[in-house]
């Protein structure tokens, strides 16, 4: 009972300064600029705090953690890969800010036109990956809390859904970045704090050392741990990530000053090395103290019944903080698809200012009350974001980032696009559910980038001949 008491302490502050400053937002911030794109007036800091807090959900505490546990610095070579996806951002930042995009369906319509196929899909699979890490991060949550203070597991999602409205009713984007800065601010300490005592509690850092297998920890061997398979496979889905995710690309067009653009993603990228670094000795520390669990995944987990209550709360204070930060971006962002994509741009183009405020805030309860459902009868909450990020990088990555490459070239084609969209989604599907095949993204996004090329050459070459025929009459 005194564990569950201060859990919920810990998180009822949390909470109450979130929403105080989410209120505080919704009344100095209105309207549907700062709603869909922060005003486009949010600080440097403010994107730097807002994109850790969502690249950084609650699967690093769970899953890196679990890398780090079962295969020592591979998991930091997975924080390597991790970050350098963002590099792909980073390329891309200056053009998105400048292009006073909205949604990933602009930036799809600017580089390949109005092609309703194309823009359509862009949204569904849009859509479907913030959904993922919405559907992922509501179960994760309600798993953890779960154990922690025997709460039932509707109740808890339920709660979730409340925490996630406080925080992006009052102004969408701008209250859900303000937010997600302060949790970033203050998931470092706590992580901090977290990651000495646990040490301390491990005998000091040369115990674990001589308590680790060598095969992990040794530099360079260690990287290669987990074999060079599966890090193949963490390449292809990790490189892509970044650059099919809608939430990064709301950050960079909600950044006040374009000249902070590229400083801001590098911090990111520099973050996201150190937070995976962070994962890679916590798993390797809680090896040395207990190396017989059979799931890496469980080792936080294991550790939570080794700490003090004041430190169970610290921990948990975190978890919460990096789960609400990464879902009410979810919230925000699926609801300016439905909102901007869907409903102002082909049902009703004249809608008022208010009128898309009032539906946005409408869809958000919509969004999250779907997941609900959805979430207590798919409960596998890894299987959401794997699927999800599989599928729309196989659809996304190659017609986004060849796109922007050669933008300024006549090569591409909006038929080529369209085509390689599909043949990615069934590039994934067919190895995935007739036979099976575990590494499916290796074929979609294979199939993607050939389809690509080769639809694109043999439009463009049909639309050079009739040219041709054209200057000749």
């Amino acid at each position: 009972m005194g564990q569950t008491f201060s859990i919920l302490l810990s998180m009822g502050i949390v909470i109450a300064i979130g929403s105080s400053v989410a209120l505080y937002l919704g009344k100095k911030k209105k309207g549907s600029d700062n709603w869909l794109v922060g005003g486009k007036s949010l600080p440097w800091y403010v994107v730097v705090g807002t994109q850790l807090a969502t690249a950084q959900g609650g699967g690093l505490l769970v899953a890196n953690v679990g890398i780090g546990y079962d295969s020592g610095l591979s998991e930091f070579l997975y924080g390597w890969l991790a970050a350098f996806g963002f590099i792909f951002i980073l390329l891309m930042s200056m053009w998105l800010r400048k292009s006073h995009f909205t949604t990933l369906p602009d930036v799809m319509k600017n580089l390949y036109g109005d092609h309703k196929f194309i823009f359509i899909l862009t949204t569904l699979l849009t859509m479907a990956l913030t959904l993922g890490w919405l559907g992922s991060n509501m179960i994760a949550f309600g798993r953890l809390f779960s154990e922690l203070t025997g709460i039932p597991l509707i109740i808890l999602m339920l709660i979730f859904v409340g925490v996630c409205l406080i925080f992006v009713l009052p102004a969408g984007l701008t209250s859900v970045a303000w937010t997600d800065f302060l949790f970033g601010a203050l998931m470092i300490p706590l992580a901090i704090i977290v990651a000495v005592y646990t040490v301390q509690i491990a005998g000091g850092w040369d115990e674990i050392i001589n308590a680790s297998p060598s095969t992990n920890i040794k530099f360079p061997e260690g990287l290669g741990s987990s074999g060079t398979e599966q890090i193949l496979l963490w390449g292809l889905a990790l490189l892509p990530a970044p650059i099919i995710n809608q939430m990064y690309y709301q950050r960079i067009y909600a950044i006040e000053k374009p000249k902070h653009i590229r400083m801001t993603m590098v911090i990111i990228i520099v973050l996201i090395v150190l937070s995976h670094t962070w994962a890679t000795i916590m798993g390797i520390t809680i090896n040395s103290m207990n190396p017989s669990l059979t799931n890496g995944e469980n080792a936080m987990g294991w550790l939570m019944t080794q700490l003090p209550v004041w430190l169970v709360s610290v921990y948990g204070t975190l978890v919460l903080a990096m789960i609400i930060s990464t879902a009410s971006s979810c919230v925000q962002s699926t609801v300016v698809n439905i909102v901007e994509d869907i409903y102002h741009t082909h049902i009703n183009t004249k809608a008022s200012d208010q009128k898309i405020v009032k539906l946005s805030k409408l869809m958000s309860f919509v969004v999250l009350l779907l997941i609900v459902v959805l979430a207590s009868f798919f409960s596998g909450a890894l299987d959401w974001i794997i699927s999800s990020s599989a599928y729309v990088g196989a659809a996304l990555f190659f017609p986004l980032f060849l796109g922007f490459l050669l933008r300024k070239r006549t090569f591409l084609t909006y038929q080529g696009a369209a085509a390689s969209m599909v043949t990615g989604l069934l590039g994934n599907f067919i190895p995935h559910l007739f036979f099976g095949v575990p590494y499916y993204p290796i074929y979609g996004l294979t199939i993607s980038g050939i389809t690509l090329v080769v639809v694109s050459l043999i439009f463009k070459n049909k639309k050079e001949k009739k040219a041709k025929e054209i200057d000749y009459a």
